[in-house]
């Protein structure tokens, strides 16, 4: 029993001897007074300020568009120029959602290419970008001008709308903004803005009842005309009955005059028998297969969409039923009315009748030369119709003035 005695007390001593060795390497600390207290919440204090004034700093630029170093009209107009003396007429479209110009597709570095306009008897058009920074961007160019686009304004969405700044200092804000193929057009509940790219703001009152289309697949420039759309709860296209008439006017059956060209000069208005509640587009989800051919879902979701889930255009949507530009006598106008294609002499308001089948028009398009000549395609049933020379076609056939039938 001694040696295991005496082995343990030896064990406890050395054990006493290292902790007492560790205690004495230790650093002593003591508790900071009042004074250094302070001095290290004061430190503390300055790095949360500076941190706050980052974020505020971060939130401020999200919010404020880095806008294009400010230039003179002189500046501008030598700009323009330069790109318009470089530069001739060429299409310019889209295909698969991608901008081409000339038949070559058209990217910018700075950002991805949102909006654009452009009309092909002069090959101008303006397009606007999304940049990094989240901001937009509105560039002026022209094809085979071999030259990059011209920075025209800035633009940054917020909770009050849209603020957009001209490179020249100039800022309007509204609630909808789109390239023209000649500047950009901003709107609002009743006001349309437009600006040009000799510097000048264009203002037009829209009547009451209406406002302007968020998109406009006509040239607003060229014609001075631009699509009104009856405001929602006035539309006879709202609600469960709406719709039941405005499927019927799409049927022919009876009339929905939802739509109106306005002439931004004169303020006369060219109505459409056109119905606005087929513009959404329905998307299912949980669907379960139930044989070869029919899917249960459980779910739907309606939105509004120029495209269908497939990626095919939805030509119920007023932008694909509407088509505006300038002609060799006169601004036209060719829209889709329940099972006709018609063609309208804005000016003069006399409507033609272009295409007809009683079991309706699937849709149609409008492509123009270099050298202005309209010619217009639809789709009936499984055949195809064109219409070579739109003014031609005109100048051949009596019209009828329009009767305005609400």
């Amino acid at each position: 029993m001694k040696p295991t005695l005496t082995k343990s007390i030896g064990h406890a001593a050395l054990c006493l001897a290292i902790t007492s060795t560790i205690a004495a390497c230790a650093p002593q600390y003591r508790q900071p007074t009042a004074a250094e207290q302070a001095q290290v919440q004061e430190v503390i204090n300055a790095m949360k300020q500076r941190a706050a004034n980052y974020h505020q700093q971060q939130q401020l630029q999200a919010q404020t568009p880095q806008s294009v170093e400010k230039i003179s009209g002189a500046e501008l107009t030598a700009s323009v120029s330069s790109i318009k003396n470089a530069g001739h007429p060429a299409p310019i479209e889209i295909r698969n959602r991608q901008l081409f110009v000339d038949g070559t597709p058209y990217l910018d570095p700075a950002g991805q290419i949102v909006k654009f306009k452009g009309e092909v008897t002069t090959g101008e058009f303006v397009y606007m970008l999304k940049n990094m920074q989240g901001h937009y961007v509105l560039k002026y160019n022209r094809a085979g001008s071999d030259q990059p686009g011209f920075e025209l304004a800035t633009a940054v969405s917020g909770p009050s709308g849209i603020t957009v700044t001209t490179s020249t200092g100039q800022t309007l804000q509204g609630s909808s903004l789109l390239p023209l193929s000649d500047g950009f057009l901003v709107s609002r509940d009743n006001a349309v803005f437009i600006y040009t790219l000799d510097d000048q703001v264009k203002t037009f009152p829209v009547r009451e009842g209406f406002h302007v289309t968020p998109f406009q697949n006509g040239d607003v420039s060229g014609t001075g005309y631009v699509l009104l759309e009856r405001d929602k709860e006035q539309s006879t296209s709202s609600g469960f009955m709406g719709s039941l008439k405005g499927l019927g006017a799409t049927l022919g059956i009876n009339k929905a005059y939802d739509y109106v060209l306005a002439n931004i000069e004169t303020g006369q208005e060219v109505p459409l028998n056109l119905p606005s509640g087929l513009k959404e587009v329905n998307v299912h989800s949980g669907c379960v297969k139930q044989n070869n051919f029919v899917n249960k879902c459980s779910n739907m979701e309606s939105f509004e969409s120029l495209y269908q889930p497939n990626g095919q255009p939805n030509y119920d949507h007023y932008f694909w039923a509407v088509d505006w530009f300038k002609g060799s006598n006169g601004p036209l106008a060719v829209y889709q009315e329940s099972t006709k294609i018609r063609a309208i002499e804005l000016d003069k308001s006399q409507i033609h009748t272009v295409f007809s089948r009683t079991l309706g028009v699937n849709h149609f398009s409008v492509t123009r030369s270099t050298a202005g000549v309209a010619t217009v395609s639809a789709r009936l049933g499984f055949s195809t119709d064109e219409v070579a020379d739109l003014d031609t076609f005109i100048s051949q056939n009596t019209g009828e003035l329009i009767s305005f039938e609400e």
